[in-house]
Parts: structure tokens; sequence; C-alpha cells
């Protein structure tokens, strides 16, 4: 299964990605041309994130490449709170379809779901696959931290090297869409350790979000171990 972009959001796409396909690109706060520019406002309340200065159209106008939703989730949560976040992503996704703009949908998990932190985020990466969210590609946190997987943990690990493999190919088995990992705030060697430990699950990433010194840093790993995304998209007619 692939997904369905417009013309307009493939070629976007394009220019968030290497010439390979490798989704390689930061986040910027202002609506600026050919960068991916965030939507959400940290300092909002988390049920009603959008920054009430943008929109798509204007992201658009001003020459951006892509609109990026910062979302905190967790299926556990209540209901009627995770409903008010799917209908936000709903509105956002067809808004950027609506302005030819691919919506990187960057999901976090709350503090209160990190003590069952993979099958939260496999949970997540399956829901805001569905079509009906319009996200062109998922930029994702790391199933398992590295630092709690036996042979990288400095104390008493919590899974084993073979578990942690497969949560990582788990997770790429979840969805259909293209999907980078989330490096905020990340040093490169620690990012470039997750990239390989990932590759070597087999999963089928496509990229990295992140600073761009980071990017810059990580360039050589990301085309050998990342995987181009253009077989995932389906452009519309």
């Amino acid at each position: 299964m692939s997904v369905k972009l417009t013309a307009g959001q493939f070629a976007h796409l394009n220019t968030l990605s290497t010439p390979d396909h490798i989704i390689a690109a930061p986040v910027a706060r202002a609506a600026v041309p050919g960068q991916l520019v965030a939507y959400d406002d940290p300092a909002a309340n988390p049920d009603a994130p959008l920054r009430s200065d943008l929109s798509a159209l204007r992201i658009a106008e001003a020459g951006g490449a892509g609109v990026f939703l910062h979302l905190t989730y967790a299926a556990s949560d209540a209901a009627g709170q995770n409903d008010r976040k799917k209908a936000l992503v709903e509105r956002v996704g067809a808004e950027a379809k609506a302005n030819h703009l691919p919506l990187f949908l960057g999901l976090a998990l709350p503090a209160s779901a990190k003590d069952a932190r993979p099958e939260n985020i496999l949970a997540m990466t399956r829901e805001f696959s569905d079509p009906r969210y319009g996200a062109a590609a998922l930029v994702l946190p790391a199933p398992v931290l590295l630092s709690a997987v036996a042979g990288f943990a400095s104390s008493t690990p919590t899974y084993s090297e073979g578990a942690a493999l497969t949560f990582f190919k788990a997770q790429s088995d979840a969805t259909d869409l293209p999907y980078a990992f989330a490096g905020f705030g990340c040093p490169a060697a620690a990012l470039e350790a997750e990239l390989n430990f990932a590759a070597r699950s087999g999963a089928q990433f496509n990229g990295l979000v992140a600073e761009q010194a980071v990017l810059d840093v990580l360039k050589r790993p990301l085309a050998a171990l990342a995987q181009p995304w253009s077989p995932k998209i389906e452009v519309e007619d």
C-alpha cells in the first residue's frame, strides 16, 4: 500500500530530502522558503497547539516546503482528549493537502506513558498511518531507547538486544507511510547509533528530522542506512 500525494506535495517532499529520496530536514519556527515549518506552538494548550498567526496557506505563500505538526499522544489517555487530538490532525492534514504541502506529523509520548514506551509508540504509529489524517510522513521517536538495551546500557538493561531489534522492526511494519526518526536535541553520535541499530533490525526508515548541524554530521550514515521513500508514494492524477 502507498500513500497518495498531490504532485505539489511530492515536489515539496523532494525539497525536504536528499537527491536519493532520503528525508533530511530541520524544522523552522518561521515560515521561510524551502523549509519544513512548525505549525504548532510549544507553549500552547496541548489539545489546541496551533499557532494563531499561521496557517498552511501562509506557509505556502511564504514558499515553505512542508507543514510540521508536533503531537503528544498516548492511546491509553482519556478517549475525549485523544479524539480532540485526532480531529486536530485531520484538520491540519486537510489544510496542508489543500495547499499542496506535505504534512510531517511529529509524534511524542507524554511522560505518563513512558513506562510502556514500545507498545505506546507502536500504537501511535499504527493510528496515525490511517489515510484519514493526511500525513505525508511520520516523524517518530525510537520505540526503545538504546540506553535501556543490553550492550548499550550503563546499568541493568530493560531490554535484550533481540527484543529491542524486534520493536524497531515492528515499528517499521506498523506503517506504510514514509517515516523519519526524530532527532531533536540529541547528539549526533547517539543518533548514528540509533540509525545503525534500526538498520540492523531491517526497519525501512526513510530519514531523520533534526537540527541542520546534526544532519550535516550524519549525511553519510543517513545515505548508507536509510531507505528511499519514493517506493511508498503514489502521485495522484
